[in-house]
């Protein structure tokens, strides 16, 4: 409990710089941009291709439940959105940045560590936190957000597309009742939900690769626990803004 306690409290007081130098301009935004092009632009595949199998898998227990026992096939669209846009698009969103990019950040954060790279910089008067960790967290910051807009419009069509095949449901039919049942809101809080997701992660990644110490075998397992801490981190914060959300 104590370690536990002392990791939290580390990792706020990391949070607490990082906020510091952002709101101070300490931004490489050269090194951020190639960054996202790194976490983001390379992450679209698997997230097109994950949403679109969510949005099929979806689909068929909607579809066959709402038309085949109700007979409502003007209400499918909708719950498909409001399932996506809710839940699924953000979390399974953060799932795969927290094992594509969260797990990278650990492992080279981790290597830098305990090559003594970090303690290089600090030598040369360079703070490892501005140099390494706020261009990290700037980048996914942009991009958690971004693929989960992807994702969403993804998993959409896919649903659309696969309920059409199914159970024959026209496109106007489903997509006005996305446009019914979906609101601004919805979408506003899918993507606080991915940021707020996207930077928890890219905090806790950039913690354990920091924290790093000995040989090469504990930068596996940092790597290891970072992407356990970021799956219960999204879980945990997952409930805590739902629940602030429809409270409101």
């Amino acid at each position: 409990m104590r370690r536990l306690v002392t990791e939290i409290g580390e990792a706020g007081i990391m949070l607490g710089n990082v906020w510091r130098h952002i709101f101070a301009g300490h931004i490489d935004w050269g090194e951020s941009v190639r960054l996202i092009d790194r976490f983001g632009i390379s992450s679209i595949p698997i997230v097109g291709l994950s949403a679109s199998f969510i949005g099929m898998a979806i689909s068929v227990q909607i579809a066959r439940e709402i038309v085949v026992r109700y007979g409502a096939d003007n209400v499918v669209g909708g719950f498909i959105a409001l399932t996506i846009l809710r839940e699924l698009a953000p979390v399974f969103v953060a799932i795969v940045i927290a094992g594509n990019v969260g797990a990278a950040i650990t492992a080279e954060l981790g290597t830098m560590q305990v090559t003594d790279q970090i303690d290089a910089l600090r030598v040369f008067r360079i703070n490892p936190v501005v140099y390494l960790v706020v261009p990290r967290i700037i980048a996914t910051a942009i991009s958690g957000p971004a693929l989960t807009g992807i994702g969403a419009v993804l998993a959409l069509v896919a649903g659309q597309l696969f309920t059409e095949a199914l159970v024959h449901i026209p496109a106007e039919i489903f997509w006005d009742s996305v446009r019914y049942a979906a609101t601004t809101r919805d979408v506003v809080n899918m993507l606080t939900k991915s940021l707020v997701f996207a930077i928890a992660i890219a905090l806790l990644a950039s913690y354990n690769g920091l924290a790093t110490e000995g040989s090469s075998e504990s930068v596996g397992i940092n790597t290891t626990r970072t992407v356990v801490w970021c799956l219960l981190a999204t879980f945990m914060l997952n409930y805590l803004l739902t629940s602030i959300f429809f409270q409101l």
